[in-house]
């Protein structure tokens, strides 16, 4: 006889199982976030509490003191009584009264009540009891005057009420069991329950398919991004014209817009690039090969140096060309790609001039800063170091040995300026527009090395800052002069 082999606890897999019900209820649409439940929660909570106002003010209604239901029925059975018996106010003739008055509440209440749970008094005004029912023993005495007329009182176990006749003669008390009343309430409740659930079921499935059909556009806008090419960057069209929907449709073709910018930008960047190598790439493949077949050291030196001057040149373009396409990506993202940090301006125009010092010593130019001790505005330091290193080179180069190149900074609120002039030839009016063009360069650049590129580099580094560049003519030097002014408060995201 084969043993079975022993089987292995299941405690494990159970567990097992249980974890990834838990994950699988989790993963399910009924757990997940979703703005028509939370719309359909939403109503339904107003709904109830709407619902419970109205089952408060029933209450309320019945249960009020003095003008409730209940004290409604408890007054008129009081007065009843003591009208009737005023009419025979003997014993027998007050209790028959007293027998048909409780004989036609117990007929017309909403709920039954039992005999024993009714009680009366009728009273003289001085005094005398006239007439009781028989629950004596749980019922005590209410001579006149201890209950009041308007509104009930309570007693352990009971509800009363007392009457005047209307010649104020006889003092008629009717008190009912307080068990009566608990079980007309419940009586309420469950005639109401039913009704509850069934307005609540219709207002469910009507507010369910409301908001089915009134999330259509919403579900529509869905649709029509998903059908979209990931390659198609026109705004949306046919969009639904929602007032509500109108933000998201704003925000999303404006996504768009900045998207269509960005490819612009690197197919211009790619077509730039590729534009501007070709010659210095050309230029560098003749010198190596003028290099290759140079027979004597002086033309191995000279194929040399004019290498050298091409690769110089072509990582010249590169560099500027790199530059150009990163504030290119700033300025077509907006003020939220625009990191800038508190700068001290006056500083900064001091470390980059320091630079060209040696320049223009050779140059036997004459370069002037003037400037305040310190001037802190938000700024992006290297880009903003570029465009003055620009605007300096720009002046250095086209204008003549020994001409004057002044640098100026002010505080003109609510802007900071930076103005960089010179006394060379300047720039006629006519071109003063076209010079900020890429791989444009001005009416006295014959024989002078340059790519075009570095005056648009100044207006996008202004456009980063959201500030703007001017070129006009210097008053002072007679020459050029670019004004640079950018915000001396933050308007974009203030790096801390």
């Amino acid at each position: 006889m084969t043993t079975p082999a022993p089987q292995p606890p299941r405690h494990g897999s159970l567990r097992t199982q249980a974890w990834a019900a838990c994950a699988r209820l989790q993963g399910s649409a009924l757990l997940r976030p979703s703005l028509f439940k939370r719309l359909l929660g939403v109503q339904l909570l107003v709904f109830g509490a709407l619902l419970a106002v109205l089952l408060s003010l029933t209450l309320m209604l019945l249960l009020a003191r003095g003008n409730g239901g209940l004290d409604t029925d408890l007054k008129l059975l009081a007065q009843a009584l003591a009208r009737t018996s005023s009419l025979n106010p003997t014993p027998d003739g007050i209790a028959a009264a007293a027998e048909h008055i409780t004989a036609l509440h117990l007929e017309t209440a909403d709920t039954a009540i039992s005999p024993d749970e009714l009680g009366w008094q009728v009273w003289h005004k001085d005094g005398r009891l006239l007439a009781r029912s028989a629950n004596r023993d749980s019922l005590p005495d209410f001579p006149p005057g201890s209950l009041s007329t308007s509104e009930r009182s309570e007693h352990p176990g009971w509800i009363l009420l007392a009457a005047w006749d209307p010649a104020q003669q006889l003092y008629a008390v009717f008190a009912q069991s307080s068990q009566v009343t608990t079980r007309l309430l419940d009586r309420t409740f469950k005639g109401m329950l039913p009704t509850t659930l069934v307005i609540v079921a219709t207002v469910f499935a009507a507010l369910w398919l409301a908001m089915r059909l009134g999330l259509q556009p919403l579900a529509q806008l869905a649709r029509q991004l998903s059908q979209r090419d990931p390659q198609e960057t026109t705004e949306l069209a046919n969009a639904p014209p929602h007032v509500e929907l109108a933000p998201m449709v704003h925000a999303l073709n404006a996504l768009l817009a900045r998207v269509r910018s960005l490819r612009a930008a690197e197919h211009g960047f790619f077509a730039d690039a590729a534009h501007e190598l070709r010659t210095p790439l050309a230029a560098i493949n003749a010198q190596a090969h003028a290099l290759t077949m140079a027979s004597s050291a002086g033309q191995r030196a000279a194929a040399l140096q004019a290498l050298q001057g091409g690769v110089e040149r072509a990582a010249n373009v590169l560099d500027k060309l790199l530059t150009l396409a990163r504030l290119d990506h700033t300025v077509t993202l907006g003020p939220q790609a625009t990191a800038l940090h508190r700068t001290d301006l006056a500083a900064l125009l001091r470390d980059t001039l320091a630079m060209q010092a040696s320049r223009t010593a050779l140059s036997q130019h004459t370069l002037d800063l003037d400037a305040p001790t310190e001037l802190w505005a938000p700024a992006d330091a290297p880009a903003l170091a570029a465009a003055l290193d620009n605007l300096v080179d720009n002046a250095l180069r086209y204008t003549p040995p020994g001409s004057q190149v002044r640098v100026r900074l002010a505080a003109e609120p609510p802007q900071a300026l930076i103005a960089v002039e010179d006394s060379g030839p300047g720039i006629a009016a006519q071109d003063r527009v076209r010079v900020f063009q890429r791989f444009e360069r001005g009416p006295h650049s014959d024989g002078i090395s340059g790519c075009g590129l570095g005056l648009a580099i100044v207006e996008r580094v202004a456009a980063a800052h959201h500030g703007s560049v001017a070129l006009d003519a210097s008053p002072a030097l007679g020459g050029a002069r670019f004004c640079i002014r950018i915000p001396l408060n933050n308007h974009g995201h203030l790096a801390r």
